[in-house]
């Protein structure tokens, strides 16, 4: 059954590793780019809880969002759930909705 291609025509043996090799770095520089826009939410959540709880917001840490969080389910932080839940969603929108707004 013929389909018009002419055979043996692909790409070199060299040409097909390079190929690989850059779809194998753009593959890794995308998942740095997420790793680090999840790192930047993590601290920005935990920037704006702390600051909602009116204390310097410069001492919030990367944990600071997620044991706050555990210790809400605990019920350790009774009433707060709508300050943990606005400091984890405008982390995150700031993290990654700002960037991709500026594309």
């Amino acid at each position: 059954m013929d389909i018009g291609k002419v055979t043996g025509t692909g790409r070199s043996a060299s040409r097909a590793i390079g190929y690989h090799v850059m779809l194998a770095l753009a593959t890794l520089a995308v998942m740095a780019a997420a790793a680090a826009g999840l790192t930047l939410a993590l601290w920005l959540a935990s920037f704006f809880f702390v600051a909602s709880q009116h204390v310097n917001p410069l001492h919030a840490g990367f944990h600071t969002w997620p044991d706050a969080a555990l210790a809400w389910h605990d019920g350790h932080l009774p009433n707060q759930g709508r300050r943990l839940a606005g400091a984890g969603l405008f982390g995150v929108v700031l993290a990654f909705g700002a960037p991709a707004r500026g594309l």
